[in-house]
């Protein structure tokens, strides 16, 4: 019997078809197994492993930095920067990363030192927070304190760092632990501050997780108190005798009556009802001394970094979420002025 030609074609790709569709099915639990190696492109982490300038970021944003880019770190991690601080009176950087400590010289423009959690099997588990690098000069000596916390509930680790730079070299001198109270999975220390107050210096600590802020004699290290917060604290600043603590969500959520409320993502905040975003940040005042709370001033979205001027007459908050900067005055304690930072604020609504 004679068939047309196309059916013969069509007989053809009907077996091709067939043996890639077993080929195929028997190769899902391979794809399925190594989805993750599969799903990944070059360009995922190509800003991670680039050296030629300018980058590319995947939201269409060009990175050309200026001046000398140094770059540090195992190769084989995720590194990132977190915060740095001048060593006073030097020509060195102190540069808190993911991983540990690293010290820069800027003028040679080249790594110096490098302490790493992988050094001590104590601290092995660990990544530093968000922020809260500080090095101050106590009794003749370099003293650089930063946070890092790993784990969750019981087997969590919070701590602050509190390390010695001498002769170029970084040593740990002491470690503050903080445990995980509440809803928190752990405390997750955050920005701290190191004040002195009658010739005694204190350490204070955001405890971004507990919603707490604590204050540490560092004479004796022994914590003179701890306080609540608002929701998830972040940033910390000393200017007139008086704590500034940005709130990332703001007041803690007592009405859950008459307010909308949702976890952020342990305890809970007050929230827009049809966006289920957070509706408001704070700045809390506080006391120095007990640590009483003096005022909590409404500011922009997710307040995060904190800074006072020279003349502690103002302090100035970063408001992630408005893409604004709100100014308080240390006297009024008042919002005075709102900066916009948009990257395109588009039209002015009059």
């Amino acid at each position: 019997m004679k068939y047309p030609k196309f059916l013969l074609h069509l007989s053809i790709l009907a077996i091709s078809f067939s043996l890639y569709a077993c080929h195929t099915v028997s190769g899902n639990k391979q794809t399925s197994d190594n989805e993750q190696v599969n799903m990944h492109s070059a360009y995922d982490d190509s800003t991670l492993n680039r050296h030629i300038l300018p980058v590319l970021m995947p939201y269409n944003r060009i990175i050309d930095p200026a001046g000398t880019v140094i770059s540090f770190g195992d190769a084989a991690d995720e590194n990132h920067s977190m915060d740095v601080r001048l060593i006073p009176g030097t020509r060195f950087i102190a540069v808190e990363d993911r991983y540990g400590l690293t010290i820069i010289d800027t003028v040679a423009k080249k790594v110096t030192t490098r302490w790493t959690y992988k050094q001590d099997t104590r601290y092995r588990e660990l990544t530093s927070t968000y922020s809260g690098l500080k090095v101050v000069n106590i009794d003749n000596q370099t003293q650089i304190y930063w946070s890092a916390a790993a784990g969750k509930g019981k087997d969590s680790k919070s701590y602050v760092f509190q390390a010695i730079w001498k002769d170029g070299n970084i040593s740990i001198q002491n470690t503050f632990n903080f445990k995980a109270e509440g809803e928190s999975p752990l405390a997750l220390p955050n920005d701290l501050a190191i004040n002195k107050e009658n010739g005694i210096n204190y350490l204070y600590v955001v405890l971004n997780g507990n919603n707490q802020l604590a204050k540490i004699n560092l004479t004796d290290n022994k914590t003179v108190w701890i306080r609540s917060t608002g929701v998830a604290p972040y940033g910390l600043t000393i200017a007139k005798n008086k704590i500034f603590l940005t709130n990332w969500a703001g007041p803690q959520a007592i009405d859950t009556l008459k307010r909308e409320t949702a976890g952020v993502p342990y305890g809970k905040a007050y929230v827009d009802p049809k966006t289920g975003a957070t509706v408001q940040g704070t700045v809390m005042v506080m006391d120095l001394a007990k640590g009483d709370v003096i005022k909590e001033i409404p500011v922009g979205l997710h307040p995060n970094a904190i800074i006072n001027s020279a003349d502690e007459a103002f302090v100035y908050v970063a408001n992630g979420n408005s893409d604004m900067v709100s100014v308080i005055s240390t006297s009024s304690l008042q919002n005075v002025a709102a900066i916009d930072v948009k990257l395109n604020p588009g039209k002015k609504v009059i």
